[in-house]
């Protein structure tokens, strides 16, 4: 048995598909912001991989998932059948991030389920495959992936809520304590002026979703919060 930690990081040619919202972020016109941008996934990249190799235990190996597509929305549906590969080829369980996740504490990702999970409740951004997980899921999910909008910029992220209500996944096993309590241990879109008072206050937090696309602001907050991990 294999324990994965897979990360996605496509090299888009264009960037179309993008919300409109995020679409300052990708400009073509503006080629010092997308250079700027690069090197930003590209740092959050590293901030996340090194976070992992410190608190990921029973962790076995780190997969980034790296090719040329067309834009985001053939990034996402291309992770998708990478992710679907992985799976299916070998017996592992896989833990998927996204790049601008810090893990801040030690804990075994991997022995949470057998199924599949979403751990930011209702984002795909941290969630994780098990290596038994029903295929009916799978098959579900490429009846959607047939389909694909691209002009839909939550598509991706549809399929994996599809995926984690579906009956014969674990959703209905959520009264339980120990799937509660490990149910609380990412915080999204972190609001703090000290990472070190953050990480003191929040003790069951394990990990930490920054929505890095969401503005400077959380970008900050990433790279704050990795520098005091390094020295701590």
């Amino acid at each position: 048995m294999k324990n994965v930690l897979v990360l996605k990081h496509y090299k888009l040619k264009n960037t179309s598909g993008w919300d409109p919202v995020k679409e300052h972020l990708w400009n073509d016109a503006d080629h010092q912001n997308r250079l700027i941008k690069i090197k930003q996934y590209d740092d959050m990249k590293k901030m996340c991989v090194s976070s992992a190799k410190k608190f990921l235990l029973s962790l076995d190996e780190i997969i980034v998932h790296e090719s040329e597509v067309d834009n985001i929305q053939t990034a996402f549906k291309q992770h998708f059948l990478d992710l679907y590969d992985l799976w299916k080829n070998k017996n592992t369980n896989i833990l998927y991030a996204d790049l601008d996740v810090l893990f801040i504490r030690k804990f075994n990702w991997f022995e949470f389920s057998n199924k599949f999970v979403m751990y930011n409740k209702g984002n795909s951004g941290l969630r994780y495959h098990g290596h038994d997980m029903h295929p009916d899921l799978w098959n579900m999910a490429f009846e959607l992936c047939s389909v694909w909008d691209l002009k839909k910029w939550d598509y991706e992220q549809g399929i994996y809520i599809k995926m984690v209500y579906h009956p014969l996944n674990w959703i209905h096993q959520l009264n339980r304590t120990d799937q509660q309590n490990k149910a609380n241990m990412v915080v999204n879109l972190p609001d703090y002026d000290s990472a070190e008072n953050f990480y003191h206050n929040n003790l069951n937090c394990h990990a930490i979703h920054f929505h890095a696309t969401r503005g400077e602001s959380q970008v900050n907050r990433m790279v704050e919060m990795f520098r005091f991990l390094e020295q701590n």
